[in-house]
This record gives structure tokens, sequence and C-alpha cells, in this order.
């Protein structure tokens, strides 16, 4: 899905602020949307003034890497007509970075790769296209606060005891020590959510493998749809290497860098590769547009599988 990419931590032009384009309802629809770290919220919008017809409301502030490339993902809303493919003929974002915010076009289409969108981005001058999005900022703010207004409170409960044992038995069979283990599940055990949802659970391990225990083994590979074989390369090697003591470069056989992960072939070559070792890939159904894989001995399929639907996803071979 479409998404926004920055070379720099900074505003490529000029700030905006026009009605309800501003921080502040910015502020108020990412808070009350409320989306995971590094994930969106997908809004339908129907107002009585020209609008688009869908936006997405993106958390990020974070900064990733590519090819020793650093990109920056900002805070965004995104809005268009058509989101069928990753980066549509034609979206408008807006994106929030130190306290301000600025308004951009992108002509996209199904062939261009979000690499490029770092370089095409336009300012929006057009009094027309301006009117449009802030009628959208309006129509999306009133969305959400009708929303909010309608949930009940929600109170912080502790992750399911069974969930955490789940994920502590996934972790044993996935190449973490019985040490290692116990730490992570005491980890979580002192989290409180509003409420419980596998992809919370991945975040949560996400930030304790890379961030609080930083180094330590990984656990999940997780990946947008578009990401390269590079990248994913990448991950398999520190999997191998740390979770399982082999110290192996897998090639990229036929495939390239610019290969993505989506390419017919790319991940039954990988568990091939991985099969070769008395390992295998194993993917996990989050039911969105990415991938998320752990890796395991071939024996321990059936186990890993028990264990990665009592957290509540499902699973397939590749």
């Amino acid at each position: 899905m479409a998404r926004v990419y920055y070379k720099n931590k900074k505003l490529i032009g000029k700030s905006i602020h026009h009605n309800a384009i501003n921080p502040f309802v910015f502020e108020n629809i990412l808070d009350k949307a409320n989306p995971l770290d590094n994930h969106s919220v997908r809004y339908e919008i129907e107002y009585g003034f020209p609008t688009f017809e869908k936006a997405l409301v993106w958390n990020g502030d974070f900064w990733y890497t590519h090819k020793n490339q650093k990109i920056y993902l900002p805070k965004a809303i995104i809005f268009g007509d058509d989101f069928t493919v990753p980066f549509p003929s034609e979206y408008y974002f807006i994106v929030f970075i130190e306290g301000k915010i600025e308004l951009r076009k992108v002509n996209g289409g199904k062939d261009i790769l979000f690499i490029e969108t770092l370089d095409i981005s336009k300012e929006v001058t057009d009094p027309s296209i301006i009117d449009k999005v802030d009628n959208s900022m309006v129509a999306l703010n009133k969305i959400i606060n009708t929303t909010k207004a309608e949930k009940p409170i929600s109170i912080q409960k502790p992750i399911p005891k069974g969930v955490l044992q789940s994920l502590k038995n996934l972790s044993l069979l996935c190449g973490w020590t019985q040490k290692e283990a116990e730490n992570f599940i005491q980890y979580l055990s002192n989290k409180k959510l509003k409420e419980y949802a596998p992809y919370t659970l991945l975040t949560l391990s996400q930030n304790y493998c890379y961030t609080i225990k930083k180094g330590h083994k990984p656990l999940f590979m997780y990946f947008d749809w578009k990401e390269g074989v590079y990248e994913f390369k990448d991950q398999l090697e520190d999997i191998l290497q740390n979770n399982f003591a082999l110290n192996e470069s897998a090639s990229l056989g036929s495939f390239t860098e610019e290969s993505q992960i989506f390419e017919d072939g790319v991940l039954e070559y990988f568990d091939r590769f991985l099969r070769a070792r008395t390992l295998q890939l194993t993917c996990i159904d989050t039911g969105g547009d990415d991938y998320l894989f752990v890796v395991h001995k071939i024996e321990n399929f059936q186990a890993v599988k028990k264990q990665i639907k009592s957290i509540g996803w499902d699973v397939s071979e590749i």
C-alpha cells in the first residue's frame, strides 16, 4: 500500500497551514486513529463536499536502511481514490515532521518502486486540490472523532498467559535458549494493552529484539510486500548465524539485489536453501499485504504451527 519515504528528517518544501490542513488536526487524527508503530489505518471517506475517496493514516517517525541508504518514514496521512496498487497513478500526502506539515503529490503507477518515490513528489499549489485535501481532512477528522466516541472505554489488560506460553515455545523452536525465552516473556508479562492483537505482539517483539536488547537473536522476519531480496537475504543470514550458528552466506541464485520478495520463485529458492541445512522457512498469514516468517528445523513444523495458531495467526509452508 502507499507509503511516504524521505531522504532526510525535514520538510522537502514549504510548510502549509490552510484551514483543516494544520498540525493540530493532523495530530488529532493520528492520535485517535491510533495505528500501531509502523502501521496504518485505512478509511473510506464520504462527505457532502468534494473529497478523496480513501485515506491511509500512517504512524511513522523512524529510519529504515535500504542497501546502506538511510530512509526516513514520517508520520503521514495519504489521500487518493484508488489504492489497489502500492503507488497509485495519483495520490497526495501530508507529513508531520518536527511540528510542521507539508502537502505533496506523487504520480506513481503499478511499476513504480518505493525507492523511486524519494525523488518524484511535488509541492501542491493548485487551489482546487488544496481545497479537496482540506475537505478530506475535515471529513476524516469527523469520521475518526465519531468512531472514537462510539467505542467503549477500554481497560488495559496483560497479554493472555496462553499467548505468552505459546510465544515462549515458539522462540525455543526458533533457536533461542531457555534463558533468552524466559527473559523475553518476563518483559512481555509487564506489558498491558488496551486490546490484544497479534500485530501488537509483533511490534513488541521487534522492539525487544532490535531496541530493548539491541543485537539480540531475531525471532520474526518481517517485510513490507515490496521489500527487496537484498533485505530478505540480510535478515535470513542474521538468523542463521545467531539462532543456528551457521555462518553461511545465502547466494541470490538467479535473482538480483533489485529483485523483490513477491516475485515468483523467490521464497521457494530460499526455502530450498534452508531445507538443505535441515531448516525451513514458514510463512505466517497476517491478513495484510506484508510478509512475516520464522525459521526453524524441518522436524518442528507441526509444533511451530500449533504455537503460531495459539498466538492468533495462520501458517503455511512455502
